[in-house]
């Protein structure tokens, strides 16, 4: 009797056990994934607050006057000193492809030189390592360092205003004429109007043909828009963006008809 009691309590005590270094491995592995979300968390927070950093410093470089298309401080790719040669910093195993220059597509983590690229008390640009690799920068702080790529805005904006209200609603109703202008200033380059691949109307219609989500690539704009035509989508095109960053807050030019004007001027 006593031998079949001592059994039973060695598999109590023994599955006692194994309830508990089950719990003790959930608990360990409950508090790995804690750990990681937390350093994700805040990798995640780190990221944000580099990027608004970078952007907070673009915005006050440009408010202050700032040209980032002048020759010292525009974007320069691998191309540092703007010789059109590899030297100096721009060893071959600095650039993306080895032994050749590629400035016009290098990707700012790949860049040399950023637009507003920072320099030491000697002139001599200030790197920092990117994938084992030498790379300038525009500034850092404690969540690490950014580069700033500045670039023109392509064109007039065709999601401007608000797509899901009337063309005739606030800022569409400018967007509506400004294209319908362009247009207009399209057909006449070449001292005739009416002969050119595009007329008024198509500016207008990329306004009041627009959905409501607004435009969501080039096809859908010649398709819907222009007639399927690709030569008015051509003619267009350079002087037009579909993405833009747009600041709701900034104060914009009134719709309202001039002194005199009626309803119908804005229209020309």
């Amino acid at each position: 009797m006593r031998s079949r009691c001592r059994g039973l309590a060695l598999l109590i005590v023994i599955g006692v056990l194994g309830v508990l270094a089950l719990l003790a491995v959930a608990f360990v592995t409950m508090a790995r994934l804690e750990r990681r979300a937390s350093e994700s968390r805040t990798a995640s927070t780190r990221a944000l607050f580099l990027a608004r950093s970078g952007l907070e410093d673009a915005q006050a470089r440009l408010g202050c006057g700032q040209d980032p298309t002048r020759v010292e401080s525009r974007y320069g790719g691998e191309d540092w000193d703007a010789d059109g040669t590899l030297n100096g910093i721009e060893a071959s195993d600095e650039v993306v492809a080895v032994g050749r220059l590629n400035v016009l597509d290098c990707p700012v983590p790949q860049a040399m030189r950023p637009s507003f690229h920072a320099k030491d008390g000697f002139g001599a640009p200030v790197l920092n390592q990117v994938d084992g690799r030498r790379r300038g920068i525009t500034g850092s702080n404690a969540a690490g360092s950014y580069s700033l790529k500045v670039v023109p805005q392509g064109g007039i904006h065709l999601n401007d205003g608000d797509p899901s209200l009337p063309r005739t609603a606030g800022y569409n109703a400018v967007l509506w004429r400004m294209l319908g202008n362009l247009a207009e200033a399209v057909d006449r380059q070449d001292g005739v109007v009416g002969d050119g691949p595009v007329a008024r109307i198509d500016g207008e219609n990329l306004v009041d043909r627009r959905p409501a989500r607004g435009w969501q690539g080039w096809d859908q704009v010649r398709e819907v828009a222009l007639g399927g035509s690709r030569a008015k989508l051509e003619a267009l095109r350079p002087c037009l963006t579909l993405q833009a960053w747009v600041d709701k807050r900034v104060i914009r030019p009134n719709a309202t008809p001039h002194a005199g004007g009626t309803a119908a001027d804005l229209g020309r």
